[in-house]
């Protein structure tokens, strides 16, 4: 993908979305780190089977 002259406001906008999807994707990946050891602590705790398994009844 090419991309010819951009007016000087188009580059501002740009880089704030560039700037806004980095943030987001740091929060993202700090919100997936706190999942991860949410999950090792719940599975470390309970010897519960788990609940998400695949259903046969198909009626």
């Amino acid at each position: 993908m090419k991309i010819t002259k951009l007016s000087p406001e188009s580059s501002a906008i740009i880089m704030e979305l560039v700037a806004i999807h980095e943030e987001l994707s740091k929060q993202d990946q700090d919100s997936q780190r706190c999942d991860r050891r949410i999950t090792q602590e719940n599975t470390s705790d309970s010897s519960a089977p788990n609940p998400q398994k695949p259903t046969d009844s198909e009626d």
